[in-house]
């Protein structure tokens, strides 16, 4: 029960992202949604829809925090050649964030992060 979402970074995902299974977190279908759009089309399209929760039949947990998930993704791709045996090449190490789309607690979150250079892959737009 603990597949990591190459998307979002959620980690607790019930089946590997693959053969039509959904992340409970972003709700990409794999092998779906996936089959033409990236991992990081994804990634930003999820992101510019306020990176909510999406599944409707596991709850949402109670310490979700979308912002330090998908931090916690990019310090985990740079530290593996593979996530979920899929190569690290294919995906983005960047994390687009737009600061007025976001409430003031993860902006601060973000900012301070990359302040610290721990997520040196952020840009903000």
């Amino acid at each position: 029960m603990n597949n990591l979402c190459p998307v979002c970074g959620y980690q607790k995902m019930p089946y590997p992202a693959n053969d039509y299974n959904i992340c409970p977190c972003c709700g990409t279908e794999f092998e779906a949604d996936d089959f033409e759009t990236s991992h990081a089309e994804l990634r930003e399209i999820w992101r510019k829809n306020g990176m909510k929760w999406y599944s409707r039949r596991i709850p949402q947990p109670y310490d979700f925090n979308p912002a330090e998930q998908l931090l916690e993704l990019l310090n985990f791709r740079e530290a593996s050649d593979t996530v979920n045996g899929i190569p690290q090449s294919q995906y983005q190490n960047v994390v687009l964030v737009d600061f007025a789309s976001i409430t003031a607690d993860v902006r601060d979150y973000v900012w301070g992060v990359s302040a610290m250079n721990l997520g040196a892959g952020i840009q903000t737009i």
